[in-house]
Parts: C-alpha cells; sequence; structure tokens
C-alpha cells in the first residue's frame, strides 16, 4: 500500500478532558506530540518517507473545524485553508505543473503567509456597517474576514506543540524537514 501525501492538522486543545471544550490553560507541560497524544501519526507517515506536514494551530479547539460552531480563534480557519491550498497545489496540480508545484512548495515554507487564503476567505471577521451600506447588501456585504497576508507563520503556531515538515522539495532530490517550524521554519 502506498502512503500519500499527508497533511495532518492538530488544536492547541482537546474536548475529551472538557466536554464543553473550552480552553483552558495547562497546568503542566503537555505531551509534545500533541493534545491526547496526537500526533503519532505524523511521526510514523514521516518515518516511512513519505511527503508529510503536521500543522499545530495556536489557542484552536475541536470546534474551530466545525461550520456554525462558536470559534475560539480568529485566525484558526484561515491558517488551516491557507496550508491545505498550498498542499493541494503542490500534490494535485503540481503534479502536472511543474511552475504549481515549486510555488506551491513556496508557500508550505514560508515563514510569512501570502494573501493566497485570504482571497478565499469568506468566514470569521467583523462586520462593517459602511462596507455593507456601500455594497447594498446589508447582510454579507459588510463582512470584513480576518487575514493572515504578511504575518509571520510562527505567530500562528502552538506554542505548545511542534509543526512539522518533512517534505521533498520538487524536482530535486532534496527535501525540506523540520521537527519545529515555528523555531526554525521548514527548510531544505
Amino acid at each position: 500500500m502506498t502512503i500519500p501525501p499527508t497533511l495532518f492538522f492538530i488544536t492547541d486543545y482537546a474536548c475529551q478532558a472538557n466536554p464543553v471544550c473550552q480552553p483552558e490553560p495547562y497546568r503542566e507541560a503537555p505531551d509534545p506530540l500533541g493534545p491526547g497524544g496526537r500526533g503519532r501519526e505524523y511521526e510514523i507517515v514521516s518515518a516511512a518517507g513519505v511527503d508529510s506536514m503536521k500543522i499545530a494551530l495556536r489557542a484552536t479547539a475541536h470546534l474551530d473545524f466545525v461550520p456554525g460552531e462558536p470559534s475560539g480563534n480568529r485566525y484558526g480557519e484561515t491558517v488551516a485553508v491557507y496550508y491545505t491550498i498550498a498542499w493541494l497545489d503542490r500534490y494535485l496540480k503540481g503534479a502536472d505543473d511543474p511552475a504549481t508545484a515549486q510555488d506551491a512548495y513556496g508557500r508550505l515554507t514560508a515563514s510569512v503567509f501570502d494573501d493566497s487564503a485570504d482571497r478565499h476567505n469568506l468566514s470569521q471577521g467583523f462586520w462593517d456597517p459602511v462596507k455593507a451600506a456601500e455594497s447594498g447588501d446589508p447582510v454579507y456585504g459588510g463582512n470584513v474576514p480576518y487575514i493572515i497576508a504578511e504575518m509571520p507563520v510562527a505567530n500562528r503556531l502552538s506554542i505548545y506543540f511542534h509543526s512539522k515538515c518533512n517534505i521533498s522539495v520538487p524536482g530535486s532530490s532534496g527535501r525540506a524537514q523540520s521537527s519545529d517550524l515555528r523555531a526554525t521554519g521548514c527548510a531544505a
């Protein structure tokens, strides 16, 4: 069985220990793999030489991934969208287009976010009555989504759990690897 390139997301806070899913400070250092020991899957896939990334989203909980539920983090969704778009561009679109693969690789290994996720973000944010009036749509026209462009990647990654990468460099036999993206980035 061939394991495809795999992108993992984990949150800072697990809901099993907290049924209401409210983030609470850790009273002692948590398991460095992730809440509830999540993260072992990345270690297995990465050790097999499969292109993989584990993104530990800062100040997030499980409900940040559930549409319609209150979100605990204004940027978590957009960061997840950023990495998902870059990942799919790298491994699906990039399979047939070397330029797309190289561009997506650049986004996956960037130290600062570009606007690729912001262009698709219609979700969380704040409501601007002036923008709503100008648009003529009083309900949705005033939405101003949170943006991550020009924000340092390290600022959106967990301070408790390490984000990691082990991905091939397009058109090369080299690999970009890191056991702590927040501290060192993902570099070849």
